[in-house]
């Protein structure tokens, strides 16, 4: 087989500049499929397969909904060593006659290729392709010409009876269902058949569907948010016939509250560009929200240009879009474009993005939560040479709780210190402009009615000099859970990618760390780097099993789509009349969609989450985004210490953060004698030791996760402290 591969692309290879030129004839494979039983079998036809003397290609197919079983070919000595599995759903096809001068050829209605798939998953669809992606498409005549090949992708509808149901809005709140009363579009329907649940999203007249084998299944339908309630929990079906209809889900409001979702972002963010957002807005709540603005807030090296929104004011780095009253259920997006300042930035560089919905208020505030609000406002004072951050508390009464706040310098951590701010009360943090990236993190009061229950924000580039620290803004989550507000950050760039997913938050250094409650955002880019337009566009995302569906948000978009899922958990995003221009478009040639979710809450600490996408484009050409991961983790940031004097006893703590030994090393080429003690935040003492060694190491394996205070005094009576902390390993 390696010898049949090395001959065909030596042999067809120097052909393929003339193949460019003077393309005699063209192969056409197309698919035709018949399911019988429980397997399937797709037949790859050629037409004009003439005097063919060898060809290559591969067969995509979507290997979670099907296995292949067998192939078979008419063409001479076709053997199993003729096509190889790679088990990532493509088979790669190789042949060639090395016997004949005439080469073979084939009758219209002939079959070029046989193959019989068994289904793995119920509620499905499936797809086959023929593509390039895994291997070039050659096809050679006895005349050794290479032919032009044209492909078709095939989409495999999910076999067995179809379940049709409907979720309605029941304004009347008596679960009984009216004529007059409408479909709920975009609400997750889950069927559960033995250990596995299934997802659709129903339509914009609240249908949703299922083709299943017959049998009993279970329905439910998942609430958009607490502010609505179901009539039935959970139907049960007994699916006896080929097309049958399921009982209506009614869900009506558990409390009257309008929910103003927002969310907004851009393909990818350009210097000296007119960069193009895109805001969406929702009212995902149970009642009219009446006089709705959206304020959009840009930094300082952002200008607007334009927006396709008719009311609107702008100043002070700042748009505020006059809604008006949006009904429930109302959604629509506005096109905001801002150009990114060419002089005083650089590449690479974060620039953020904020949207807020008014009105916003909580519609349930517990009675004894104190009102406290803190707030965080930061600049970068050029002129003295200090970044400053003030933390205020703009609430209606002051904390009730001591909290604390966190400082971070790039990755690095200062040690937690003590908050509890009076009504209006406020103080001022100051660190030096020297180019790191400065984060502040401060905890809300007790039963704070947001789901922010911490404030933070950072500051990035703020330095006398050329260069300063880049890429730590995204590292951690953002003050945007809140469904009212949506917060994008995104650094520069100078490339046009495509196919491409990215997280926000990026997560902390090589593992990239996030908490277990980590509200997770996905970005998934595409561009068109074809000659042709591309007119429809379907992206592919199967959520992975530890990230909760039920908490889906789908987020804007560089262009309309719909949703829907498929198998269990694959998502599926199509954009049908999407019209990309290629990359001579520049900008116009990108695009995007979001979505944000959430971990299970049973999500343990050293969990990885992977995720992948695939786009297909024209539903000829499929590609493979990069895949992101995250790893779950507590206490993973690096904590400095809390005075010099460690520095000056030349005392090095390492590593930290610690799993399983802490040591302590001393460069004093003299002096080695220290007595060492460590203990918790809450005081306990976990070690106590007086070490004559250059370098001491501790056992900390069996030590509660958290953060730790050692201290070291040498003969001297001079003490170093330092924090760190032990993660679990």
């Amino acid at each position: 087989m390696k010898n049949l591969t090395t001959y065909i692309i030596i042999l067809l290879f120097p052909l393929t500049g003339l193949m460019a030129q003077n393309c005699p004839d063209t192969v056409k494979l197309s698919f035709l499929h018949d399911i019988a039983g429980p397997d399937l079998t797709l037949t790859i036809k050629a037409k004009n397969f003439k005097n063919i003397l060898g060809m290559q290609f591969s067969l995509n197919y979507d290997h979670e909904a099907y296995r292949l079983k067998f192939v078979t070919s008419p063409v001479p000595n076709f053997m199993d060593s003729n096509f190889k599995v790679d088990g990532k759903g493509s088979v790669r096809f190789l042949w060639f006659d090395g016997a004949s001068s005439t080469g073979f050829s084939l009758d219209e209605d002939d079959a070029l290729l046989t193959l019989k798939f068994t289904p793995l998953e119920i509620a499905a669809d499936g797809f086959f392709e023929i593509s390039q992606s895994n291997l070039p498409f050659e096809f050679i005549n006895k005349d050794s010409r290479l032919l032009c090949v044209k492909t078709e992708f095939l989409k495999i509808e999910a076999t067995g009876s179809e379940l049709k149901g409907r979720v309605i809005y029941d304004k009347n709140d008596n679960c009984v269902f009216e004529p007059e009363e409408e479909g709920i579009e975009g609400w997750l329907v889950e069927l559960t058949s033995g250990n596995r649940k299934y997802y659709r999203s129903t339509d914009k007249n609240g249908f949703y569907s299922f083709d299943l084998p017959k049998g009993i299944y279970s329905l439910r339908l998942l609430a958009k948010n607490e502010f609505w309630q179901i009539c039935d929990d959970a139907i049960s079906v007994n699916l006896t016939e080929d097309q049958q209809e399921a009982p209506v889900f009614l869900a009506n409001y558990f409390l009257e509250c309008p929910v103003i979702k927002t969310d907004i972002s851009t393909p990818i963010l350009k210097r000296c560009e007119d960069n193009r957002y895109h805001l969406i807005y929702e009212n995902q709540g149970t009642t009219l929200a009446e006089n709705v603005k959206i304020k959009v807030d840009f930094d300082r090296f952002m200008t607007f240009v334009s927006t396709d929104f008719n009311d609107f004011s702008t100043g002070n780095q700042q748009v505020i879009f006059n809604i008006g009253d949006v009904d429930v259920q109302e959604r629509d997006t506005i096109l905001l474009v801002l150009n990114l300042d060419c002089t005083e930035t650089q590449t690479g560089q974060t620039h953020c993005v904020t949207a807020q919905a008014d009105p916003n208020t909580p519609c349930f505030i517990s009675s004894d939560f104190s009102g406290a609000v803190l707030q965080l406002d930061a600049v970068c004072d050029e002129i003295n040479n200090k970044v400053r951050f003030n933390i205020s508390n703009n609430g209606t009464a002051g904390m009730k709780n001591a909290k604390s706040y966190i400082v971070t310098e790039d990755d690095v951590m200062r040690p937690p210190q003590p908050i509890q701010l009076d009504q209006a009360a406020s103080f001022t943090l100051e660190f030096p402009a020297d180019g790191k990236t400065y984060r502040v993190i401060a905890q809300q009061d007790d039963l704070f009615p947001y789901e922010d229950q911490n404030a933070t924000l950072a500051i990035e580039g703020c330095t006398t000099g050329v260069t300063f620290s880049k890429g730590f803004v995204n590292m951690y989550e953002e003050s945007d859970r809140d469904i009212s507000i949506d917060k994008d950050c995104q650094q520069s760039t100078d490339i046009i990618s495509g196919h491409e997913i990215v997280p926000f938050p990026i997560g902390y250094g090589a593992e990239h760390y996030i908490n277990r409650d980590a509200n997770i955002e996905y970005l998934i880019r595409f561009a068109n780097t074809e000659k042709d337009t591309v007119r429809q566009l379907t992206i592919r995302n199967s959520i992975p099993a530890n990230l909760d569906i039920n908490t889906l948000q789908m987020g804007s978009s560089s262009h309309p789509y719909t949703y829907a899922f498929n198998k269990s958990r694959e998502l599926v995003i199509s954009f049908d009349q999407i019209a990309l221009p290629d990359t001579s478009a520049g900008l116009a040639s990108l695009g995007y969609v979001k979505y944000k979710i959430l971990p299970v809450e049973l999500i343990q600490d050293k969990d990885t989450i992977f995720n992948i996408s695939r786009i297909f484009y024209n539903n000829e050409i499929s590609k493979f985004t990069n895949t992101t991961f995250h790893v779950i983790g507590t206490n993973f940031i690096k904590v400095t210490s809390v005075d010099g004097n460690i520095e000056k006893m030349q005392i090095q703590i390492y590593p930290n953060p610690a799993s399983q030994h802490i040591t302590v090393q001393s460069s004093d080429s003299e002096d080695h004698e220290a007595w060492i003690s460590i203990a918790d935040m809450y005081g306990k003492n976990w070690y106590t030791e007086k070490t004559n060694t250059p370098k001491h190491t501790i056992n900390c394996q069996d030590w509660s996760p958290g953060v730790y205070v050692m201290q070291v005094k040498n003969k001297q009576n001079v003490t170093g402290t330092v924090k760190f902390v032990i993660r679990p390993e």
